[in-house]
Order: C-alpha cells, then sequence, then structure tokens
C-alpha cells in the first residue's frame, strides 16, 4: 500500500555525479515505464508518483542522448522536474523545486505534497523527514496556511469532523462535510496530528515554507473497540463556540434497540435531550418547546416536509444512505433559517471511488439495500439505496379497539447519489430521493403521500482560504385521499407543497484565529392548499378547491468566527430575510367590529399573478461567545432570532400525512423566536466522560393556534379559524455521556415548559380567557438512558430507558340540556394531562469475526421494544354508554415486541 512519504531534502545542486546517455523507444509506452528503463541504464534511483503522470503520449527514439536532456524532454510537457539526492533523482511538480535547483525551469503553482511510490521509502524514514508544504521561493513572512481533504483510504469517502491540528502551539480546526480543513500556521516546523474516533491517528512531521495543500488518508483502527458516539471530534463539544448542537454518526446507533428492528438515526436523535415526541412512534418532533412544523428537516440541502412512513412508525430516511446528522437545537449559524426551533442536517455518504461494496438490513418488518462504488476509479462514484416494507403483519399488533387494527400499509423509498472529481479544486455531487406510502384504514379510504427530493452541489475551493459551494434543490411534498367504499359519496381530495431554491455559501478562512461565512440564498414556494372533485358518474360529491399560493424568499447572510484570545472566542452573525406572498389570489377584508368569520367579509381585494400581496422582511442576529474554564471545561452563551414563514395546520398533535401547509400571506403574519442559552461543558479526558448542562428561554411572537372547533378541512377562509399570539418556552438540560471502555453509552434529561397566550380583540379571539396554557406538546420531564456493555469484541447488550410526562388534553367535564338537547361543557384547553409515558427496551448484538479479508461483514441484532410490557397511552377518547361519558385509552403497542435484523456488509 502506498505510503505518504514526506522529505525535508539537503538537494545537492550540482551537475550529475555520474555522467549517462540513454537508447531507448518511446512510442506507446506510460512514463512510468520509461523511467524505469531509465533507472536500469543509469545508476540512479528514480522516485514519482504516479498520480502526476496523465495518459501522456511520446513519439520517437533516444539514440545516446544525455540523460538530463531525456528528463528534461519527459518531464518538463508535464509541469514536472527534478531534483538530485546523492544517486537518487526526485521527479517533482515544479511548484516543489527549490529555487536554486538546476531544473527550476518556470514557477508553477501545482499542490505542494510530494507522494512517492513505496518500493523507495525505506530509503526516508518517516521519523526523520518532514512533508515540504509550499515553495521556498515565495516571498513571505509569519504565518501561511496548510488546506486539503481528510478522507477514508478504503473508499474515498470524505470523513466530516476529523480533527486537524498541531500542538505546540496549539492550533486546530475540523473538517466540513467534505472532509475540507484549513489551518494557518507560523513557517516553519510542525508536526500534525489527524484524528479520528475509529481510524488510526495520521502523526505527520511537516515543513511549512508557503501556502500549500496536503491531503490524508485514514484507515481503520482495527485495535480499538467501535463504542457508541454521538459527537466524534475530541474535545469538539467544548472548543466549538456553538450550542446545542449534537452530532450522530450513523455508524454508532447500530447497538441501539428499536422498533420493529429498524435502525433509525431520527429515533436516535429523540433520545438526546431537548428532543420530544408526542406519541408511540411518533416521527414528529418537539425540539425546545417548539412546534413539529418549526423543525427543518434536510438531506444534501434538500427539504423533507413529512419524515414519517408507517403511521410515524419508521422515518422516511433510510439509515444506510446516512452519513451523519447534525442537529441544532440553539445557537443556529446564519446559513440556516426559515424555522424557528431546529435543523436536523442529514448528510448522504459519498459512494465509494475505489470498489463496488455495499450494505443491507433485513428485519421483520423491511429489507433494504445500499450499493456504491466506482464510476470513474478514484474521480466519480455513486450511491443508490432502496427499501420497502412486507409489515401488514405488524397491524395485528395494535389493540382491536384502534380503528387501523384491520388495515392495509405500504411504502418504499429510492435515494441515489453521483459525486464527481472534476480537479482538485472543483467538485459536484447530483442527490435524488423518492419515497411513497399507500395505507388504507378500516376498508374505506385509501391515503398515498409522497416526497420527491433532488439537489445539486459545486464545490469550487478557489484557494487554501476560500470556499465557495453552489447549491439547488427541489422538494415536494404531495398527499391525497381516494374514497369509493359508496359509489354516491366517491371523491378524490388531496393537496401538494413544493418548494424551490438557489443557495451561495461562502468560507473565507482569515487565519488560524478568524473564519467569515457569507452567503446569498434565494427560495420560491408553491403550495396547493386543497380540493375535493368527485369520482365515478354516481358520485354526489361537489368539486371544491382552495387557491393555490406562491412566494418568494430571499436571504443575505455575513458572519465572524472570531477567537479573541485562546480562552475566549466569539460568534457574531446577521441574516437578512424578506419574504414576499405572490398573486394571483383574493384576499378577504373583515369587518373591524367583530371577529374574523364568513360573515364578517364586507370586501374582497383580487391579485393579479405575481402581484405582491404582503411584504415581510427583518434582520435575524446570531450571537455566540465560548470562555475555556481550565484544559477541559467552556462556559457558552448565545442569542438568536428566526423567522417562519411557512406554517403546518393540522388538528392531531403527532405529524399526520392529512397536515397541510400554509404561507404567511395578509392575515397570517410570519411566526417569530428570540432565543437565549447559556450552557457549562465538561471533559474528563482520562474516563472519556462528557457532561453538559445548557438552559434556555424563548420568546414566541405570532404563535400559531387555532379557535375552539376550528374546521381546517378545505376551509376557504382558513384566516378565520386561526389565532396567533404569544408564547414563552423554557428549560434545562443535563447530559452526560461515556465513549471509552466497555460499558459506554448517555444520559439525558430535559425539564422543558411551553406555555402560550391567545388574547385576541373579541372573545371568540381568545382561549382560556386570554390566560395562558400549557401547549399540546408540553411535556415537562423527559428521561433517556441508551447504554451498551460490551462482553468481547462481537458480543454486546444494549438497552433504552424512556421516561416522560404525559402531554396536555382537554377534558369534557359536565353536560347539560340546553333547548331540548345534551350540550356538553370542557375544560380548560389543556387542563389535564395524559399518564406518563415509560418503556424499557433491550438488545442483543452479535458481530460476525472481524477479519478485514472477507466476503461480507455482518451482525445480528434482537431486540424487545417495551419489555415490561407497559401499556402507554397515547391518546384519550369519549364514548357516551347509557347516558354517561366514559373515557377510553388508546395504547399502540401494549405488549413486549421483539425483533431479530441482520445487517450485512460487503
Amino acid at each position: 500500500m502506498k505510503r505518504l512519504v514526506v522529505a525535508f531534502i539537503v538537494l545537492n545542486h550540482g551537475l550529475f555525479a555520474q555522467e549517462g546517455n540513454v537508447s531507448l523507444s518511446l512510442v506507446d509506452k506510460p512514463v512510468t515505464q520509461i523511467l524505469n528503463e531509465i533507472e536500469a541504464q543509469s545508476s540512479y534511483k528514480i522516485y514519482y508518483s504516479t498520480d502526476w503522470f496523465r495518459d501522456y503520449k511520446f513519439e520517437g527514439d533516444w539514440n545516446d542522448v544525455d540523460l538530463k536532456v531525456a528528463l528534461n524532454q519527459l518531464l518538463n510537457p508535464l509541469d514536472l522536474g527534478y531534483i538530485l539526492s546523492g544517486s537518487h533523482i526526485i521527479v517533482l511538480p515544479f511548484s516543489h523545486l527549490p529555487e536554486s535547483s538546476a531544473n527550476q525551469v518556470k514557477d508553477a503553482d501545482l499542490t505542494p505534497i510530494i507522494h512517492l511510490t513505496d518500493t523507495r521509502n525505506d530509503l526516508f524514514p518517516i521519523n526523520s523527514t518532514g512533508l515540504i508544504i509550499g515553495k521556498n521561493n515565495v516571498d513571505t513572512e509569519g504565518n501561511s496556511s496548510v488546506a486539503g481533504y481528510v478522507s477514508e483510504l478504503s473508499n474515498g469517502e470524505p470523513i466530516i469532523g476529523a480533527l486537524v491540528f498541531v500542538d505546540d502551539p496549539f492550533i486546530g480546526t475540523t473538517t466540513d462535510n467534505q472532509g475540507f480543513y484549513s489551518l494557518s500556521l507560523p513557517q516553519g516546523s510542525h508536526t500534525l496530528h489527524v484524528q479520528y474516533v475509529g481510524l488510526e491517528e495520521i502523526i505527520q512531521p511537516i515543513e511549512l515554507l508557503s501556502d500549500g495543500d496536503a491531503n490524508f488518508e485514514m484507515t481503520d483502527d482495527i485495535v480499538a473497540l467501535k463504542e457508541i458516539t454521538i459527537e466524534s471530534e475530541r474535545d469538539a463539544n467544548i472548543n466549538r463556540v456553538q450550542l446545542g448542537l449534537n452530532r450522530i454518526d450513523v455508524k454508532s446507533i447500530k447497538n441501539v434497540p428499536l422498533v420493529l428492528g429498524e435502525p433509525d438515526v431520527m429515533k436516535v436523535a429523540a433520545t438526546l435531550p431537548g428532543v420530544q415526541t408526542v406519541g408511540e412512534a411518533a416521527t414528529g418532533y418537539n425540539v425546545r418547546g417548539g412546534a413539529a412544523d418549526q423543525n427543518l428537516i434536510q438531506i444534501d440541502g434538500a427539504t423533507i416536509y413529512n419524515p414519517a412512513h408507517f403511521f410515524g412508525f419508521f422515518s422516511v430516511l433510510n439509515s444506510n444512505v446516512i452519513k451523519k446528522l447534525d442537529l441544532l437545537k440553539s445557537s443556529l449559524p446564519v446559513q440556516y433559517g426559515g424555522r424557528l426551533s431546529s435543523v436536523f442536517d442529514l448528510t448522504m455518504i459519498e459512494g465509494n471511488k475505489k470498489e463496488l461494496s455495499g450494505s443491507g438490513t433485513i428485519s421483520v418488518a423491511t429489507a433494504g439495500l445500499t450499493l456504491q462504488g466506482p464510476i470513474a476509479k478514484d474521480k466519480t462514484s455513486f450511491v443508490f439505496g432502496a427499501r420497502t416494507t412486507y409489515s401488514d403483519w405488524v397491524l395485528n399488533l395494535v389493540p382491536k379497539s384502534s380503528d387501523i387494527r384491520d388495515s392495509e400499509a405500504s411504502f418504499f423509498d429510492l435515494v441515489g447519489k453521483i459525486d464527481h472529481q472534476i480537479d482538485p479544486n472543483n467538485s459536484i455531487s447530483i442527490t435524488g430521493y423518492y419515497s411513497k406510502d399507500r395505507f388504507r384504514l378500516s376498508s374505506d379510504s385509501t391515503f398515498a403521500y409522497y416526497n420527491a427530493n433532488g439537489s445539486f452541489l459545486w464545490r469550487r475551493n478557489f484557494n487554501n482560504r476560500l470556499i465557495g459551494e453552489l447549491r439547488a434543490a427541489y422538494n415536494e411534498y404531495d398527499f391525497e385521499i381516494d374514497f369509493d367504499e359508496n359509489p354516491i359519496e366517491s371523491f378524490n381530495s388531496g393537496y401538494k407543497v413544493k418548494d424551490q431554491n438557489i443557495n451561495l455559501d461562502f468560507n473565507y478562512f482569515i487565519n488560524d484565529r478568524q473564519k467569515v461565512d457569507f452567503g446569498y440564498q434565494f427560495k420560491t414556494y408553491q403550495v396547493r392548499p386543497g380540493s375535493i372533485k368527485p369520482v365515478g358518474l354516481e358520485s354526489l360529491i361537489e368539486s371544491s378547491s382552495i387557491d393555490s399560493e406562491k412566494a418568494h424568499e430571499h436571504s443575505m447572510y455575513l458572519s465572524n468566527d472570531l477567537d479573541l484570545s485562546p480562552d475566549f472566542s466569539v460568534y457574531i452573525g446577521l441574516r437578512y430575510s424578506l419574504f414576499n406572498a405572490l398573486g394571483p389570489g383574493t384576499v378577504n377584508v373583515y369587518s373591524s367590529e367583530s371577529s374574523r368569520s364568513n360573515e364578517t367579509v364586507i370586501d374582497s381585494l383580487f391579485f393579479t399573478d405575481n402581484d405582491v400581496i404582503e411584504t415581510y422582511h427583518g434582520p435575524e442576529l446570531r450571537l455566540g461567545t465560548r470562555y475555556f474554564i481550565g484544559n477541559e471545561a467552556s462556559l457558552k452563551i448565545s442569542y438568536n432570532r428566526t423567522r417562519q414563514y411557512i406554517h403546518r395546520l393540522t388538528n392531531t398533535i403527532a405529524v399526520a400525512p392529512t397536515d397541510t401547509w400554509k404561507l404567511s400571506d395578509a392575515h397570517i403574519k410570519p411566526q417569530i423566536g428570540d432565543q437565549y442559552s447559556i450552557g457549562l461543558f465538561k471533559n474528563f479526558g482520562n474516563k472519556g466522560i462528557e457532561a453538559s448542562v445548557e438552559g434556555y428561554y424563548k420568546k414566541l411572537i405570532n404563535a400559531l393556534d387555532y379557535k375552539d372547533g376550528a374546521d381546517l378541512s378545505l376551509n376557504q377562509n382558513i384566516e378565520s379559524d386561526v389565532l396567533q399570539g404569544d408564547g414563552t418556552a423554557f428549560g434545562v438540560e443535563l447530559f452526560i455521556k461515556k465513549k471509552k471502555g466497555k460499558f459506554n453509552g448517555w444520559l439525558s434529561y430535559a425539564y422543558s415548559r411551553t406555555f402560550l397566550r391567545l388574547n385576541g380583540e373579541f372573545p371568540e379571539e381568545q382561549i382560556n380567557g386570554g390566560e395562558r396554557f400549557p401547549a399540546n406538546y408540553d411535556k415537562p420531564h423527559s428521561f433517556n438512558a441508551v447504554t451498551n456493555y460490551r462482553l468481547t469484541r462481537r458480543y454486546s447488550f444494549s438497552g433504552n430507558l424512556v421516561y416522560s410526562t404525559g402531554r396536555p388534553i382537554t377534558f369534557p367535564i359536565a353536560k347539560f340540556d340546553f333547548g331540548g338537547a345534551e350540550k356538553i361543557h370542557f375544560s380548560k384547553r389543556n387542563e389535564f394531562r395524559i399518564p406518563d409515558y415509560f418503556r424499557v427496551d433491550i438488545g442483543f448484538n452479535i458481530e460476525g469475526n472481524h477479519k478485514r479479508n472477507k466476503l461480507s461483514h455482518s451482525f445480528w441484532n434482537i431486540s424487545i421494544y417495551n419489555v415490561i410490557g407497559r401499556k402507554n397511552v397515547y391518546s384519550v377518547f369519549f364514548e357516551t354508554n347509557a347516558g354517561q361519558i366514559e373515557a377510553k385509552q388508546l395504547s399502540i403497542f401494549g405488549a413486549p415486541i421483539p425483533t431479530v435484523t441482520y445487517h450485512f456488509e460487503f
């Protein structure tokens, strides 16, 4: 295997000590063969890298040609030269050649990395030499930058979050989503370290002469055990300025027992502090007191509007194609906007550029396969993943009282990606995703929905300090209901939301203490809120539709990440967003003397195509600070403002496919959030333990809710049932993670409250008399424990423990007779709560042997979900029986659910 050999060489600049001529034919011979024949006819050993040779064709013959003339004729057309060290000829790009070299004929600014074939490495011991970076004929002083990419040797996949640093003085950074790093260092000699959990550390001496590049390929650390980790970077939790960031490496979740045996990175995210779900196996998430629609979920820059498969039991995101997930809960970088609570930023794997490989999962409910490999070796790769379900039997596990027991359900998803390295400074990637669900409830209606997404990314390194990215994305979500049980009532109903966006993002590394990010983003929205039409000649259903909506959103941003001292760093960012609601459309004008309703419309305004109906805009300030307390602790404080211009309309607590989306318009204003956060982070280095405590306070402006008895289905005047008011969310989060040793995992606890106040001018616009009340997703206490105990390198036990407070609910508390009709009187909104939630899962993992040379590597996971068989309450509903109102509880899984899952890689 070729090894990166580095040399700071004392050069002999004289003439060849051993004169000689060469005679050979050049026709149809590769450069390597020509060099080998030259070597055979002389007394010199020649060193080179095959990476520098293009498919260059030479013509003619050498008949007793001087060796120096022959080398110049051969190498100069390839922008290569040579230097002499004793009896060794070292072939190098011109940019490596010192000014005094006899062969320095021009000054080409090429990559300054010395790669030599491993057949000669024994002549240059690794401990006595260093990697020459830059050119010694460049007139520079002080600091220079070294930049490059870190990837896996086995497949060429970029390594995200690898730590690259020198330790004297300590200057470090981490690689980005493309594996890129940039360090500004004093010129001279250094020892460069590259670290990543589970991979062998690279320790590389360097001699930094001027700005230059150094790429590294990392190999598996076959000695260290692979452990469950959430973040891969050493001490990143205390080093970075950002609060509220959790990074999940998908490779680490294989030991976590999950519902129905399906590895699910989104379900693992729900075990982190501040992240809650409202019910059993629900896919909607509430982060730091925010509604489910306040989370931005994106994969390679494309937005996922409905992240649920199969009633929320599965995520639409196939974990086999996901490389990592960044969950950002506060201190959002200015690149992100459009949501109030969080960002789930998923990055797909890049294809194996070396050889064809694959992985798959077979469980009791689903099966998935992922293939990846080179299209053009070392330059172009592909990834393709597919997943489907054979899960009708799962519905038999649902209680008989549930409407979905006698239902049918199926889903599939497809994802693909192509990555191409144009040259060392330019790369492109194309990602496509499609998923579809189809299910029938109680044999009367068929529901179907799909997500369709695509994105294109062009990344360019202008130099070691400036990186630019151009990204374009298309996102679409469509939902339909078909009812055909009764011919006279047969209908088709549905809605669609789609958007397109173009982002232009730049990162500029000023020096080792300062980085600037800036860019521009443009997005278009198109929403078809809903329609219904008859199906068949006998149907009596009347056609109806809601006017379509569209809008444009512009955003510009600028941020500065600055180390003011070795202990104190700040992040300052400003994002400015502008939103235009556009025609065609009709805007109702309501009487100012009463609440909005169909009866109080006094006029209508009509707008033609692309007329501006309403404009909203404003700044979004992002601030963050970090102060080191000793060597292994830091204190962080942050503030961020966010704006949200698109809203989810729903009558359910959990995310459901029937939810629709609504753009801000003349009546519904954007939601605005101001979040203040503070956190203390502490590492116990020798024990491999990380701990943190974070507190936050969030103020919500124009928070969205609904009138009592609101009808959201095909409502022509939806603004008459929508209410907006103020809200507050606050909480404390505790997190402890153990990364090393046979026993590892994490514990998380959060105390979180969310209150809303809807106190409109008229009684119909007031909830609970204008007093504040807990939001539907307010769950004060939540606790999660994820543990793994490794018996041997092949056998391990894992377990989950989940507890949370029951969510709020509104109960009927009295009934009375009014005008001869029985009426029900309800409590204040969300005055009561369903019972608390508690669940324990266990798993046993069996890995195959760890031989490197195997046809495939595999492991088995045996899990029991809800091992204690607790009947956790998903919802409470009411029935009248013999004149009495009875409350009944619905549980999704009231018994232990055993599953067996087989994972394999080849």
